[in-house]
């Protein structure tokens, strides 16, 4: 995965580590993991979710969803590769 080496990329990833360990937190001070933490979604699938993000969003932004795929191939099955090839601008 290409990284930006801008002072632009480096305040946005020195932001984006403050924010993981925020949610870090949140995530570890939940006493009953089973309980609906995001409409019917319990920790563990919200905390899935926000690791699958990890890989999809940098993988769209460059237009390469291998890693993405590796991990979770229905993504390919519902069409994936497509919100990348809609916006031709990207």
């Amino acid at each position: 995965m290409r990284q930006s080496t801008t002072p632009n990329g480096d305040r946005a990833r020195a932001a984006l580590r403050v924010e993981v360990e925020r949610v870090l937190a949140l995530l570890r001070s939940v006493r009953h993991a089973s309980a609906p933490a995001l409409g019917v979604w319990d920790l563990a699938e919200v905390a899935l979710h926000l690791s699958q993000g990890r890989l999809a969003v940098p993988g769209l932004a460059n237009r390469d969803l291998a890693d993405a795929y590796a991990v979770l191939p229905e993504l390919d099955v519902v069409g994936g590769h497509g919100l990348v090839r809609a916006d031709g601008r990207r």
